[in-house]
């Protein structure tokens, strides 16, 4: 899906550089109404002015991905020109490492929706725009459960749902699973 800046408002953000090292998670403050582009308020002190910035955008029901370029800063407000948002193309999206702790509290098998009596306990190592790479100690996943993952960030619980599509290597002595995002109907 994609997304207008104003749609990206109150959002949480990830912020890498174009070689797709972590530079900085925060929120969505603003957004140009007639220019493309995003406001955050922190985060972005020790980048320099016209670098290059890969942004991911977690939005209730899906993830996009922007390049942009650090604007200006003008009383503490970050603007990043926006540009080449990417549509949703399984497998080609770029993926940017996570490492997030977080959890499974329900899973879909065969079209019954179980909800744990324990959510169990996961990391999400990597994202991009169309999937999320998953790993766990304590789950063992086939392909085709559905999964609703809730992890917090910047203090705001976010729940990416989710389909698993394959196992994928080992990380650790653990199992990884990649998961397709599953974007709601709106």
């Amino acid at each position: 899906m994609i997304y207008a800046p104003r749609q990206c408002m109150d959002n949480p953000i990830l912020i890498y550089d174009r070689d797709k090292n972590f530079i900085a998670e925060t929120i969505v403050t603003g957004y140009g109404k007639d220019e493309l582009y995003l406001e955050v308020s922190e985060g972005l002190e020790d980048v320099p002015l016209g670098t290059r910035l890969m942004l991911l955008v977690l939005h209730p029901d899906s993830v996009s991905e922007f390049a942009g370029r650090l604007r200006i800063v003008r009383q503490g407000i970050y603007e990043i020109s926006i540009y080449g948002q990417r549509r949703r193309e399984v497998r080609t999206a770029p993926r940017y490492s996570f490492h997030i702790p977080a959890l499974i509290k329900s899973l879909v098998v065969d079209r019954d929706n179980v909800t744990l009596d324990f959510p169990i306990g996961a990391t999400i190592i990597n994202l991009s725009s169309t999937g999320l790479l998953l790993q766990s100690p304590d789950l063992e996943l086939v392909e085709g459960i559905q999964l609703k993952i809730e992890f917090v960030l910047r203090g705001r619980n976010t729940i990416i749902s989710c389909k698993v599509v394959r196992k994928s290597e080992v990380i650790s002595d653990t199992e990884c699973y990649g998961c397709q995002i599953i974007f709601q109907k709106r």
